[in-house]
């Protein structure tokens, strides 16, 4: 198997000739991260700051367009790499320091802004007629018509179909990432319920869930933890309010993010007395993702899972509908292929998907389970270690 960042670059390179793409530019901090192996920080946690990957596949080059607060750690990771720095930002240097002699070098020209360092790597490209496949998720509609205005030789068209197309096939360090995001995930719910008593609030849950995340060395990347009628609020935030009460249901929606990899799972529990009609009924959505487990394998069409789920759940809940019924996942946490009823996507070896089943009965209740597989040659592996079935908490006071 070839190593991570080589893997990758073949695929950016096979989609953009199947594309016909002459330069690809990243804008999202995990598209630059997948199409470099640079974590631009700056963009990252700053949702105003501009940052790119420029890549040209004629010249074998990559440039990096970054704010200046970036450059120590571009050189650090990408010593070879073209850097494009702008802004303000400076740092003092000592003048006999091997590290700023580097530093002065690689940043002989700062741009103004990250608009005048982008344009000056696209000029680097060549003079056209080029097929540049931009991604939109970050770049500014500013940016984007300047850059149209500048380049009217060239074809500037939408990059993230494109960067979706070869993240849907994980390396084997990918998947394995993957796999740790969700055993923290995993273990961290589990924790968390121990510590569950008559009169924890939902957003008590939450923080706690996240510092177990934290404990096992990931990143709590989000959790939906919610009890009795908000269990039914589908995406929602926790609230300080809502408290556990003996017989609750409580539905769990959460996540682990590991060196830059997302888990999603689900889960949902009862608190004390038993609920048969709650029993039944996750029986049933269970019974959804398992039958979906069992028809996974390569060459089956994305549409077929959805139906395979929908129809198992069905035979339990008759009204049952869902518009999709789970996702790929990778560097974000919704990647292609989404298991909707028309999508006709082939599953393939390598891909990593979260299969899920939810029955959300307005203002009553919501169930839910959710869990992680990888898409193998011969059928699937589940990336989680736990039974999906519904979990029993006692009413401790």
């Amino acid at each position: 198997m070839k190593a991570l960042q080589e893997f990758r670059q073949q695929r950016i390179r096979t989609a953009m000739e199947q594309q016909g793409v002459d330069v690809l530019i990243a804008s999202l901090p995990e598209h630059i991260l997948y199409l470099t192996g640079f974590t631009a920080l700056g963009a990252t946690y700053h949702a105003k700051t501009q940052a790119y990957g420029v890549y040209i596949p004629a010249k074998d080059s990559i440039i990096l367009v970054n704010s200046m607060v970036d450059a120590p750690t571009a050189i650090e990771a990408l010593p070879h790499a073209e850097l494009h720095c702008f802004g303000a930002f400076r740092f003092a240097v000592d003048p006999h320091s091997k590290t700023a002699e580097i530093l002065n070098e690689k940043t002989q020209r700062i741009y103004e802004s990250a608009g005048d360092a982008l344009a000056d790597a696209i000029r680097k490209a060549g003079h056209g007629p080029l097929k540049i496949a931009l991604d939109e998720l970050r770049t500014p509609i500013q940016t984007w018509e300047r850059l149209r205005a500048e380049f009217p030789q060239h074809q500037i068209v939408p990059a993230l179909s494109l960067l979706e197309q070869v993240r849907q096939i994980k390396h084997p360090e990918e998947i394995a990432l993957l796999e740790q995001a969700a055993h923290m995930a995993e273990e961290s719910l589990l924790a968390m319920l121990e510590q569950v008593t008559i009169g924890t609030s939902e957003w008590e849950m939450d923080r706690i869930y996240r510092a177990e995340v934290a404990k096992r060395g990931g990143n709590g990347y989000f959790i939906t933890a919610t009890a009795d009628r908000r269990s039914s609020y589908s995406d929602t935030c926790s609230t300080p309010e809502q408290k556990v009460q003996d017989g609750s249901i409580l539905r769990f929606d959460f996540g682990a993010s590991h060196r830059f990899f997302c888990s999603d799972l689900a889960r949902t529990a009862i608190v004390g007395k038993r609920n048969h009609k709650i029993e039944s009924l996750y029986s049933y959505i269970l019974d959804g993702v398992l039958e979906m487990e069992r028809v996974i394998k390569p060459g089956v069409m994305v549409s077929e899972l959805y139906r395979a789920a929908v129809l198992a759940v069905q035979k339990g809940i008759p009204d049952y509908y869902r518009h999709h019924v789970g996702h790929g996942i990778g560097m974000l946490i919704n990647d292609n292929p989404t298991i909707t009823a028309s999508n006709r996507t082939l599953l393939e070896e390598g891909m990593v998907l979260c299969i899920e089943t939810p029955y959300y009965l307005y203002d009553t209740f919501g169930i839910q389970v959710e869990y992680m597989v990888e898409v193998t040659s011969h059928g699937s592996r589940r990336l989680t270690k736990h039974d999906p079935g519904l979990i029993y908490i006692p009413a401790r006071a």
